[in-house]
């Protein structure tokens, strides 16, 4: 049945549910080895819900194989919702050891839902270090919800002094509902009072007041380097492109004629109206001044936010909303002939009134417009998604 649904699933905005279908690990094995892997056929599943199963993530052989199958970027896969599900907290670190998603190539996890999963405060400081380690969760995951669980306020503070740090760079909504602190009565006979007290002594007096107002902040200015690193890394292919890769043709230009120009007016009088300007031959000059002035135009919308996130050890390389590695990838796309030639298949498809295709295969990506549910968005804006993934531009990445 398995095999049969994965034939069926040939598109990466597929969402599949399978809630409240009384599911064991055993199953889970079983749909991460044929939906999530990459063969016999690339995975294409965008959203899995496994709500009000029976999983408990007991088996550390099933929590090694899922963790890697989430953290490999060949998985399409974009949220999995585990809510109602009684995973408990020593399943759920179990499964963070090996969940990284900030590995190489970086995953395309983006939403994990641990709603009502039974967790208690133990969890508190095993999640806010996956969250703190941008090999982690830190880099790359954008939603995570831990609604209806048990893990005190003390937990709750500590989760959330992981994302206000900064060290968090990813996350750009939290929920964290209904997790009141239970009785003491409740507390003693699993130890979580312990576990509490040590949460405890890790705070200093700026955690326990004003952490909601300060997890806030720390979304915002998630959200914010989020946008500005995407639209400068679209900014910037968009010159880069005709630069490196569009063979560019700039107007004949005699250099020597302009220098013996300009050396005339500077001798002449210049009270009269100025010749009309002649195009400057930038393709002329050598290609690391091209690639300098392609960083300073960068720079030219540098971060307001970015700064926040660099050590105070480290110089401030100028405010940009784009790391060296990434300004690099960019170039490197834009140069590639095999990159415009997708490009170019766009646009093709768009003009022939199909949808544009850019997965390998047989695969077609249908993007759908939030706005407009069910219908394709534009090319345009398939091309920007493909783009920012493959260069590594769809996330704000540390220096």
């Amino acid at each position: 049945m398995l095999r049969f649904l994965r034939g069926q699933l040939t598109s990466p905005s597929q969402e599949l549910n399978l809630s409240g279908c009384g599911l064991s690990d055993t199953s889970l094995h079983l749909l991460a080895l044929h939906c999530l892997l990459p063969s016999p056929h690339p995975p294409s599943l965008n959203q899995l819900y496994l709500t009000g199963n029976d999983f408990s993530l007991s088996s550390p052989a099933l929590t090694a194989f899922l963790g890697s199958a989430l953290s490999s970027p060949t998985s399409s896969l974009h949220c999995l919702s585990l809510t109602s599900n009684n995973l408990g907290t020593a399943g759920v670190i179990s499964l963070l050891g090996h969940l990284r998603l900030g590995g190489p190539g970086g995953s395309n996890l983006a939403q994990l839902h641990f709603s009502v999963c039974g967790l208690t405060p133990d969890v508190a400081e095993p999640l806010a270090k996956w969250l703190e380690d941008p090999k982690g969760g830190g880099s790359r995951l954008q939603v995570l919800c831990l609604n209806g669980n048990k893990l005190g306020s003390v937990g709750l503070r500590r989760i959330a002094r992981a994302v206000s740090s900064g060290k968090c760079t990813g996350l750009l909504h939290l929920e964290i509902f209904a997790n009141e602190e239970e009785d003491e009565e409740e507390l003693d006979p699993h130890g979580w009072k312990e576990v509490e007290k040590a949460l405890e002594e890790q705070e200093g007096e700026e955690d326990v007041e004003g952490w909601r107002e300060r997890l806030e902040i720390a979304k915002g200015r998630n959200k914010t380097v989020f946008r500005e690193t995407r639209l400068a890394a679209l900014g910037l292919l968009a010159r880069a492109r005709v630069l490196f890769a569009g063979n560019p043709r700039e107007a004949d230009v005699n250099v020597e004629a302009i220098r013996r120009r300009v050396e005339t007016l500077s001798n002449t009088d210049t009270s009269t109206s100025p010749p009309p300007p002649r195009p400057f031959p930038f393709l002329a000059l050598p290609i690391e001044i091209q690639v300098h002035i392609l960083r300073c135009s960068v720079l030219l919308s540098p971060s307001s936010t970015a700064p926040l996130y660099s050590p105070p050890t480290l110089p401030n390389l100028s405010s940009s909303p784009l790391t060296e590695p990434q300004f690099l990838r960019v170039l490197s796309h834009a140069a590639d002939r095999t990159t415009l030639a997708r490009e170019a298949s766009f646009v093709r498809a768009r003009i022939a009134g199909t949808v544009p295709s850019i997965a390998p295969r047989r695969q077609t990506w249908e993007y759908k417009d939030e706005r407009n549910a069910g219908a394709l968005d534009t090319e345009e804006a398939v091309w920007e998604e493909w783009m920012l993934r493959s260069t590594g531009c769809d996330r704000f990445e540390r220096g």
